[in-house]
Order: structure tokens, then C-alpha cells, then sequence
């Protein structure tokens, strides 16, 4: 039997191998509430594929009022795109064996963001016990950290590819810059100006 959209079978990593995916029939692409799963589950539509949204109970309005397809199904119009929600407690739940079946169960493909990994906050539990077939390679998810070695940046330059420069000192600055920095109560979010 022909799987739908194949192609994507060759960019998922499981922890076992890719053999496990290829077993897949129907797939469901999976991610965490947050403000990247709109977007997630749109482009997930937008390829024919079916949606869930896994989500802290309480944090739910907008996936299941506002933008919760009429029904499961491949194209949902230009406003519902999440087919299905999943709740947890707390984030960190999605690491629980008992999520993880339920994500399996329906196939599910994960799509990791940053608040994935910022609400999950244990990268060793993501790589050694998340089970659930990551787009990407999951390994690759602890250098998106930007105070930790090795991170993106070391990427990029072994890769050879340019970035913005990084001034260590504001007296160094001596051009038009955009100014990244830490935001004071959430650490993890940069403002821009």
C-alpha cells in the first residue's frame, strides 16, 4: 500500500530507527500548544495531512474554539486546522508512556519547536524516552540552546554558513546593529530592537 506523502517518511528520526515509520498509514502530525502550533498544524493542512495539538488542560480556547477543524480530515478551510487535542497536566506529561502510546496510536509524526523543548526542559528525557517519531533530528534540538557549547553557531560555521555578527561588548558596536537581548523574567525569550 502507498503511504501519503512518502517523501516525508525520509525527514522523521525515531529513537529505534526509521524502520518503525515506515509501518505508518494515516499520519498525524503532532506538536505542542503553544504559539507555533497554529502555524504547524496550517502548513500540516495545507499538505493533507491530519492534526493534533497536545495541550495543558486549561490552555486549550484557542485550539478547540477558534481554530478546531469542522471534523478530521485532510483539508479543513482557511481557519480550522487542528483536528485533535491531547491534554496533559503539565507539558512535561508528553514524556508520560501513556501520552506517548496515544501519539503512536494515531500515527502521530512530532513536530518539535522551541517551546517543546523549553516546557519539556530535560533534553537527555527527549532523545533517551520521547518514542514518538520527531521530524528532524532530535539530537540536534539541545543546539538551538544559545549559552550552552556546542550550539548553532558552532553549526553554522562548520557548515561555513555567514551569520549576523555577535558583539560581546557594546562599545565594540560601531554599525546599524539589531539588538537581541534576554528578556528579564523569561530568560529563554529574546526581545528585539
Amino acid at each position: 500500500m502507498k503511504i501519503k506523502n512518502q517523501p516525508v517518511l525520509d525527514r522523521v528520526e525515531t529513537r529505534s530507527g526509521k524502520s518503525k515509520i515506515k509501518s505508518y498509514q494515516d499520519l498525524t502530525i503532532a506538536t505542542v500548544g503553544s504559539h507555533s502550533a497554529l502555524d504547524i498544524c496550517r502548513g500540516a493542512k495545507d499538505e493533507g495531512f491530519k492534526t493534533l495539538v497536545v495541550v495543558e488542560k486549561g490552555r486549550d480556547q484557542t485550539y478547540v474554539n477558534y481554530f478546531k477543524s469542522a471534523r478530521p480530515s485532510t483539508s479543513s478551510g482557511p481557519s480550522g486546522c487542528v483536528d485533535e487535542v491531547v491534554y496533559v497536566d503539565k507539558f512535561k506529561d508528553i514524556l508520560l508512556p501513556k501520552i506517548q502510546k496515544i501519539l503512536k496510536n494515531k500515527n502521530c509524526i512530532f513536530i518539535p519547536h522551541r517551546s517543546f523543548e523549553v516546557y519539556v526542559s530535560d533534553y537527555d528525557a527527549i532523545e533517551d524516552k520521547f518514542d514518538v517519531p520527531i521530524f528532524g533530528n532530535r539530537y540536534l534540538l539541545r543546539f538551538e540552546e544559545r549559552n550552552e557549547k556546542p550550539n548553532q553557531y558552532d553549526l553554522l560555521e562548520k557548515a561555513e554558513i555567514r551569520y549576523p555578527k555577535i558583539f560581546k561588548d557594546p562599545k565594540d558596536i560601531n554599525t546599524i546593529v539589531i539588538v537581541k537581548v534576554n528578556e528579564k523574567e523569561r530568560r529563554f525569550e529574546r526581545a528585539f530592537f
